[in-house]
């Protein structure tokens, strides 16, 4: 007698799936991730050339601050006027950067997230447009006027908060 299993054939695989072409569904899925990333790229050019004058003008605070060859009453204008700068950017059709100095100060203090600008001197219209009876800020005042610069520039929004 014969053996059966000696009849017997080894099992044939299919061929493998092929990878290309692939499924139209995944066609679809690679439109879409393309498309996603092609608007993040677009999305994120936009944001940082839109924030371009930001970056200027905390180098330019940066400076202001480091500069030994300037008192602290000039300090302080220089701080005020780019402070006038950057809004006039940030908002250029409101005209903020005309306001008044009381004026100006609270739009600052309206259109930010954080409380900005809380010591100020007393005689801030004398410095900025007179002839200050000292001739130095004191250097803690100094310090929280430039921190609250920094802030102002990171954080304002640029829309109207009653808008």
């Amino acid at each position: 007698m014969q053996d059966p299993l000696a009849q017997l054939r080894d099992i044939h695989l299919p061929d493998p799936v092929p990878w290309w072409p692939i499924a139209p569904g995944w066609w679809i899925v690679i439109g879409l991730f393309a498309g996603g990333l092609i608007f993040l790229a677009r999305h994120l050019t936009l944001r940082y050339r839109r924030n371009l004058y930001r970056r200027q003008a905390l180098k330019k605070l940066s400076f202001i601050k480091q500069d030994a060859n300037t008192s602290g009453v000039q300090k302080f204008i220089s701080a005020f006027l780019l402070l006038r700068q950057v809004s006039k950017t940030a908002y250029p059709r409101e005209h903020y950067s005309y306001l008044e100095v009381a004026q100006f100060i609270l739009f600052l203090q309206a259109h930010c997230s954080e409380p900005v600008f809380t010591d100020l001197p007393d005689n801030i219209q004398i410095i900025l447009y007179g002839q200050p009876t000292s001739d130095e800020i004191p250097m803690d005042t100094l310090q929280s006027i430039f921190e609250s610069c920094e802030i102002w520039i990171n954080r304002h929004r640029h829309r109207d908060p009653s808008s």
